[in-house]
C-alpha cells in the first residue's frame, strides 16, 4: 500500500502536469527501470513528464518537501546505469521538453530543450545549412539533456570536441528547485564562473538540465569515407595519426577488429568488401571532392592491406554500419559487460592484449571485443558471457586502465557501474570537492542518488 507522503506528492504532480503525464501503471514503468545494456535494473513509483522548466522546478520543490528521490531520464540510453531509479523514487522524463528555437546565423547557435534528440537537432540544423558536432550511433534516442549530463563524445570528438565544447549556455533546475539560466551564448563572457561546463558530465547529480544553448558547425559540402584493412592494431593507429597530419580534415577515425566485423555481418546480414585482422573507418570532409585526396593519402602509407573508398552517401552509410552497429551486434549475441575507457596511445595494443589474455585464462567461456575511437584513445571493451563475474572483471579492467594513466570513463560517465572505482581516477581531495559541490546544488541529495558519487 502506497504511503501517504508519496500519494500526496503524486497528487500534486498530477494537478501540475495533468493525469496523462504522471504514469503509475507498472507495465508502463518497466522500460524506465532498466538501462540499455539490461545489466542495471531498479524500480520507481511513477514517471513524471513536465512541460517546461517551471513545472520541473515545482516538481523538484515538491520532491524536496516530501523527501522523494528523482532520477532524470532522457532517451534512457545509459550504458552504466546512470538513469536507473531506486525503489521509492520517481523518474522525471525530459522528453516533453521539445523546444527548438531559431538558429542565430551570426553566431551559429541554437537554443533547444533537453528532450530534443540528437537526430532531431541535426535535422533542424541541416535544413538551415548547419550541422551539430556531436554524432552518436544512438542519435535517434539520445537526448540533448542526456548527452550533456554524460558529456557524450561520439565519432567526431577529435575534430569538433566533446559535448562540453558545444555548450554555450545552460538552463537547469538545481536540487534546491532554483532555476539557473545563462543562455545568452555570448562568444566572450568572462563574468565569473562558467556554469555550463559544470553540468557537462555531472550525470544529473547537481541539477536537471532543461535547455541548452548549443554551438553549430558549418558542415563540409563533400565527404569521403574509407574502410581500411590492417594486419594489426599498431599499424591501424599509426595510420589514423598519419592521415590526420597529412590531410588536416579527418573528421572521424573509428576502429574495430575482425571479431567485431563477424558480429556485424551476422547481425545485419551484410557483406564487407574484404576481411582483415583490423579495420579503420575514416571520414574526411571539405568544400571540394575528397575522394582523390583520401585515396592518395591512403596509398602513400604502405601499411594498408585493403581499402574501400567512396563519396556516395549510400555506400558511405554501408561502410559506417560495420562500426556504428557494433553495440547492437554484440547485444544480439548476449548481454555484455561494457567498459568505456581511455588508454594512452603507446599502451593501447599491449593493454588490450593483456586484458584479453587474463580474461581468457581466468574465464574461458568469456569473449572479448574491442572497438572505439582511433584519434582520442577511447576504447570500448565489451566482455560477453561473463556477467556473473562482473565484479572480478571490473576490478581487472579498470585497475589495469588506471595503471596505464588512462581514464576509467571516456564518454559514458560513471553512473552506478563505476561508483566504487572513482578513486582510481580522482584523488581524495577531488572527490571531496565533488561532494561539496553536490551539497551546494542538491543539499538534500534527491537528484540521482547513488549515481557518480556514493550517497552520504
Amino acid at each position: 500500500m502506497r504511503n501517504k507522503t508519496l500519494a500526496s506528492f503524486l497528487d500534486n504532480c498530477r494537478q501540475l502536469c495533468g493525469d496523462d503525464h504522471v504514469l503509475e501503471d507498472q507495465s508502463l514503468l518497466a522500460s524506465h527501470s532498466v538501462d540499455w545494456t539490461r545489466r542495471f535494473s531498479g524500480s520507481c513509483e511513477a514517471v513524471i513528464s513536465p512541460a517546461d522548466v517551471h513545472e520541473v522546478a515545482q516538481i523538484v520543490s515538491l520532491a524536496r518537501r516530501h523527501s522523494i528521490a528523482i532520477y532524470s531520464q532522457g532517451g534512457n540510453t545509459s550504458l552504466v546505469g546512470g538513469a536507473v531509479p531506486e525503489a521509492g523514487s520517481v523518474v522525471l522524463s525530459t522528453r516533453r521538453l521539445k523546444m527548438i528555437g531559431d538558429i542565430t546565423e551570426s553566431s551559429g547557435q541554437i537554443s533547444v530543450g533537453a528532450g530534443v534528440t540528437i537526430a532531431e537537432l541535426a535535422e533542424v540544423a541541416h535544413r538551415h545549412g548547419w550541422d551539430y558536432g556531436i554524432d552518436l550511433s544512438s542519435r535517434t534516442t539520445a537526448t540533448v539533456g542526456g548527452t550533456i549530463a554524460t558529456n557524450a563524445g561520439g565519432n567526431n570528438v577529435a575534430f569538433y570536441g566533446d559535448t562540453r565544447a558545444q555548450v554555450a549556455g545552460i538552463e537547469a533546475v538545481l536540487g534546491t528547485a532554483e532555476i539557473v539560466s545563462h543562455m545568452s551564448g555570448l562568444i566572450k563572457d568572462n563574468t565569473g564562473f562558467a556554469l555550463a561546463p559544470l553540468f557537462c558530465g555531472s550525470e544529473g547529480t547537481l541539477g536537471i538540465v532543461t535547455a541548452a544553448r548549443l554551438r553549430l558547425i558549418v558542415p563540409p559540402r563533400f565527404r569521403a569515407t574509407a574502410l581500411l584493412g590492417f594486419d594489426n592494431v599498431t599499424d591501424l593507429f599509426a595510420c589514423a595519426a598519419n592521415l590526420r597530419r597529412q590531410l588536416g580534415n579527418v573528421m572521424s577515425a573509428e576502429y574495430l577488429l575482425d571479431k567485431g566485423m563477424s558480429a556485424a555481418v551476422n547481425r545485419f546480414k551484410v557483406t564487407p568488401p574484404f576481411r582483415e585482422n583490423a579495420y579503420l573507418v575514416v571520414e574526411v570532409g571539405g568544400n571540394g571532392s575528397q575522394l582523390e585526396r583520401l585515396a592518395h593519402a591512403v596509398s602513400s602509407l604502405g601499411t594498408v592491406k585493403n581499402d574501400a573508398i567512396t563519396e556516395d552517401p549510400t555506400r558511405r552509410g554501408q561502410l559506417w554500419q560495420f562500426r556504428n552497429g557494433q553495440s547492437d551486434a554484440l547485444l544480439a549475441i548476449g548481454t555484455p559487460l561494457k567498459f568505456d575507457v581511455t588508454i594512452p596511445f603507446p599502451k593501447i595494443e599491449e593493454t588490450c592484449a593483456r586484458i584479453e589474455e587474463r580474461i581468457s585464462a581466468q574465464w574461458p567461456t568469456a569473449e572479448s571485443y574491442f572497438f572505439g575511437h582511433a584519434l582520442d584513445g577511447n576504447i570500448h571493451i565489451n566482455i560477453l558471457f561473463a556477467t556473473e563475474y562482473e565484479k572480478e572483471i571490473s576490478d581487472l579492467v579498470l585497475q589495469r586502465v588506471a595503471e596505464t594513466g588512462g581514464a576509467i570513463s571516456a564518454e559514458h560517465g560513471i553512473g552506478r557501474a563505476k561508483v566504487d572505482y572513482l578513486h582510481l581516477a580522482r584523488s581524495e581531495s577531488e572527490i571531496e570537492l565533488f561532494h561539496r559541490i553536490k551539497q551546494a546544488c542538491d543539499p538534500d541529495g534527491i537528484l540521482n542518488p547513488g549515481v557518480l558519487l556514493k550517497s552520504r
